[in-house]
């Protein structure tokens, strides 16, 4: 695997050289943003703000995992390359960031939670946001009272925490939205 993860970093040196478009940023080093810099083939590319390198930022290269937990329900999560992971774990181990604008294919089931997806018929999205310049918001999906039913409504999220900042509704979902601080 090591192996193979220098050939690819090798790979997208030469393909930034042959191109002008970017190039094979040191380890630990800036990446994305206006100089288009790769990290390399053992590392992935935190832009902090999980924007994915949309606002122009840099990011910072730092190591992916070696590997990551089995979990029993997936925490669907969008990546910054499209695609939908079973983690956020899973989406740097594959070399890429989280994509908060959660612009990644979503099933009709599910609506998209920043970079997390929550089932329309039994979660909640919770997003908390930061009270820190710079920082990014968390967004979290959280399960419903059984009262909710398969349509639920803000009316019946009222009861948990930030519920009284609810908006959506059955068919869009919910969204819970949490002052930071």
């Amino acid at each position: 695997m090591k192996l193979y993860l220098a050939i690819l970093a090798a790979q997208l040196a030469l393909l930034g050289a042959c191109s002008g478009d970017s190039s094979l940023a040191p380890p630990g080093g800036t990446c994305g943003g206006r100089s288009g810099a790769v990290c390399p083939a053992d590392e992935f590319c935190d832009f902090g703000n999980n924007r994915c390198g949309g606002d122009d930022k840099e990011g910072q290269c730092k190591p992916r995992p070696e590997q990551c937990p089995r979990l029993l329900v997936p925490e669907l999560t969008c990546g910054c390359d499209g695609t939908v992971y079973s983690s956020a774990c899973d989406a740097t181990l594959a070399g890429t960031d989280l994509n908060e604008a959660g612009s990644c294919q979503v099933e009709a089931s599910s609506f998209a939670c920043g970079y997390r997806q929550c089932r329309k018929s039994n979660e909640a999205c919770t997003r908390t946001n930061s009270d820190v310049g710079g920082e990014p918001d968390s967004f979290s999906c959280r399960g419903l009272p059984a009262s909710c039913g398969g349509t639920p409504s803000c009316g019946c999220a009222s009861g948990l925490p930030c519920g009284d900042r609810c908006t959506g509704d059955a068919g869009s979902g919910l969204t819970l939205t949490c002052l930071g601080g």
